[in-house]
């Protein structure tokens, strides 16, 4: 589990990693659009398909790693709740 939980966050600016924890886990399609729509931004779609330049500009690169971060948490906490990472 540890090894799973490193590897997300060391991966955390693979467009195919963040795309991947989209499509297969709902927790996390929630968490981006939420994010989506909290923004007024489609931020996933910067993410998971934008030009990296734009990606790497500071208003969208801080708010895309929070996110990211976020979501993948949230799938660790789906995937083993009796080890909850934040109370």
């Amino acid at each position: 589990m540890l090894e799973w939980v490193l590897y997300v966050f060391c991966s955390l600016l693979y467009k195919t990693d963040c795309k991947d924890l989209y499509l297969n886990f709902d927790v996390a399609r929630k968490r981006f659009e939420s994010v989506n729509e909290s923004l007024q931004l489609p931020l996933s779609k910067l993410m998971f398909n934008g030009d990296p330049n734009t990606l790497n500009r500071t208003e969208f690169a801080q708010p895309a790693i929070l996110t990211h971060s976020i979501a993948a948490l949230d799938v660790v906490e789906v995937r083993a709740p009796s080890q909850r990472c934040l109370d």
